[in-house]
């Protein structure tokens, strides 16, 4: 008799092991689920800031120029199935400037540096200075880092750090519970 009330106490510790399994796992997909979740929403974020913040010139950074916008959230897979989030140009886009074709990826390069080809320190022209004033924002850099310039994406992404933790952690623990 106590052999076999020790079977039937092993089969029910093993299906209370596989029950535990199963929480575990989807606990874990229910987590990792509402971080991406999170992750693409603050991607978002980023790129429309960093096309707030990219200088006016032809309209081809900020995505003022027609629908197709700058900079796109490209989801991929990462390495052991994990997802990778990345926000980039679209390098697509192009625009006539003058007689030349110039396209999105040529212009952010001379942009986002604060360079010219020169190698002279860009400065900000009358359209970015016109954008920053109607956002309310400076054409010239500051402590803040809000301003309308170069190191658009770079300082976006800055700006939102702290809101991605924040939306990272609670994203999960409501997950959780």
């Amino acid at each position: 008799m106590s052999q076999h009330n020790s079977r039937a106490a092993l089969l029910q510790v093993r299906r209370d092991i596989a029950k535990v399994k199963v929480n575990l796992k989807n606990t874990a997909d229910r987590s990792s689920n509402a971080a991406l979740r999170a992750l693409r929403t603050e991607s978002r974020k980023i790129a429309q800031l960093a096309a707030m913040y990219a200088p006016f010139k032809t309209g081809l950074l900020d995505g003022s120029t027609g629908a197709t916008p700058s900079f796109v959230v490209i989801e991929r897979a990462g390495v052991r199935g994990r997802k990778e989030i990345s926000i980039e140009l679209n390098m697509r886009k192009w625009k006539m400037v003058g007689k030349r074709r110039v396209t999105l990826a040529q212009y952010a390069d001379v942009i986002h540096s604060g360079y010219s080809r020169n190698g002279k320190m860009w400065k900000p022209g009358k359209g970015t200075v016109e954008k920053a004033a109607s956002l309310g924002l400076s054409p010239n850099p500051t402590s803040s880092g809000k301003y309308v310039g170069r190191l658009f994406l770079a300082r976006a992404a800055n700006h939102r750090r702290g809101a991605i933790e924040f939306q990272l952690k609670r994203a999960i623990r409501e997950a959780l519970t």
